[in-house]
């Protein structure tokens, strides 16, 4: 029933003793460790596979912008990260906002790259993709 639904779980909010508990408590969502961050990174259409989504685990390769000097190669994040969320380029834009959960020095590795790219490494739900 209606308890099943609830196993495996987060409470997302404080609840007092005898307080009668319902689904929007919950969230499936693991919440973020004092390690982690949310990092929002702005990735052209072709730079990630239309493919990804939420719960992917996924590599970010960042680049140097194209004009910027050649002698500086694209380089790996060091860890492997989860696709948090997709927000899809809109009608006059080629880029969409790609949110990660990792590291917190991603942020700063996403912030210090000219471009972005997106590579997937293993599905949130192999099962249901093509």
């Amino acid at each position: 029933g209606e308890a099943y639904s609830l196993v495996g779980k987060t409470i997302a909010v404080d609840v007092e003793a005898h307080v009668p508990f319902s689904a929007f408590m919950v969230t499936a969502n693991i919440p973020l460790k004092s390690s982690e961050a949310l990092t929002s990174a702005s990735v052209e259409v072709g730079d990630y596979p239309s493919e990804i989504a939420p719960g992917d685990l996924v590599r970010v390769v960042l680049a140097p912008e194209l004009t910027m000097s050649a002698a500086t190669p694209p380089r790996l994040f060091e860890d492997i990260v989860t696709v948090w969320s997709i927000r899809l380029p809109e009608e006059f834009s080629d880029k969409a906002v790609i949110t990660l959960r990792g590291p917190l020095d991603l942020a700063i590795a996403v912030a210090g790259a000219g471009r972005t790219h997106i590579v997937l490494v293993g599905n949130s739900d192999d099962s249901s993709r093509p």
